[in-house]
């Protein structure tokens, strides 16, 4: 089952399906719910930011969708 991961990007916090990891000084590309690849980034405080509203709809109805579904 595909799990879906918070990521911080352009100053707000994504959803995801890729596997990121932040705390690298290198930023990961990942593909967000909201339709966008953006450079997962964390400064310490980017937890914080505001919640991408497309992308929690999306995560939403991810979260809703039968399990069959969320395999890809």
């Amino acid at each position: 089952m595909q799990r879906i991961h918070w990521v911080p990007a352009e100053g707000m916090r994504h959803a995801t399906l890729d596997a990121a990891e932040t705390s690298s000084p290198n930023a990961v590309r990942v593909d967000t719910l909201c339709g966008h690849r953006l450079a997962a980034q964390d400064d310490g405080l980017a937890w914080f930011w505001q919640t991408c509203a497309p992308c929690l709809r999306a995560a939403h109805r991810f979260l809703a969708a039968p399990r069959s579904q969320q395999s890809g």
